[in-house]
């Protein structure tokens, strides 16, 4: 079985290339991991669900020997600025950048996958109980030939998210 991540990305990249009549993209995401998901090659099928001109519902289905292990929903939106009200303004990060918090060790997976990523704790540890913020980097391309997207990292980092500031102990 492989990591959640790595499916994870795979669905959003058969998204993200699916063709759209005019720009669009990712606004929401899900993924139903419903077997384990193999270390083996796996068929990718998409479909679209709904086309409209401000929105493109997908389909996105990974198999394992014709048996299906992810079943994705992917909505993409037209690409706009958004029309935000006068003197809303985006909120600074009070938190440091990946470049000015601690390396933490990607050691407590054997995955492959895990260990292609980078870990920077900007607040707390990776998996230890209490407040928490991650920085979390894929270290290379997921998919050969094709960079990692935005919407491919925001998936694997939430995959993440059990080892960001957990109420319980891992053990």
């Amino acid at each position: 079985m492989q990591h959640g991540s790595a499916p994870a990305a795979l669905v959003v990249w058969a998204a993200e290339n699916i063709p759209t009549p005019l720009p669009m993209r990712i606004a929401r995401v899900t993924i139903d991991l419903m077997r384990p998901v193999p270390l083996a090659p796996l068929t990718i099928k998409t479909e679209v669900k709904r086309e409209g001109r401000k929105i493109q519902l997908c389909a996105v289905t990974l198999l394992a020997d014709d048996v299906v292990v992810v079943a994705a929903s992917v909505l993409k939106i037209k690409t706009q600025a958004p029309a935000l009200p006068s003197g809303i303004a985006e909120r600074a990060v009070d938190l440091p950048g990946p470049d000015a918090s601690r390396p933490e060790p990607a050691d407590f997976s054997a995955s492959p996958f895990v260990k292609g990523m980078s870990l920077r704790a900007a607040r707390g540890r990776f998996g230890v109980p209490g407040p928490g913020a991650i920085w979390y980097r894929v270290e290379w391309p997921l998919i050969e030939g094709f960079a990692v997207s935005q919407a491919m990292r925001a998936v694997v980092a939430a995959d993440f998210c059990n080892g960001t500031a957990p109420s319980l102990d891992f053990r």
